[in-house]
């Protein structure tokens, strides 16, 4: 949780440089706009997963353990 929050006080003040950081060069400006909309995104799966953890695992249950059960085929 404190690690999430960590994340989003980040985020912020990625976004918040287009406003404060006006005198960069255009490698330093490129550099703000690639990870500024980069990590929210990346950032934006990591809550989604973590969202649907419980789902995640009863789905990988079903297809490593349940599904061995109903389709085990020797020859294989």
């Amino acid at each position: 949780m404190f690690n999430n929050g960590l994340i989003y006080f980040l985020i912020f003040f990625e976004l918040a440089a287009f406003f404060t950081q006006t005198n960069l060069t255009e490698k330093q400006n490129s550099n703000l706009i690639l990870y500024a909309l980069s990590h929210p995104m990346l950032f934006s799966f990591h809550v989604m997963l973590s969202r649907l953890q419980n789902k995640v695992r009863l789905l990988m249950y079903n297809l490593t353990v349940r599904l061995k059960a109903v389709h085990n085929d020797l020859e294989v």
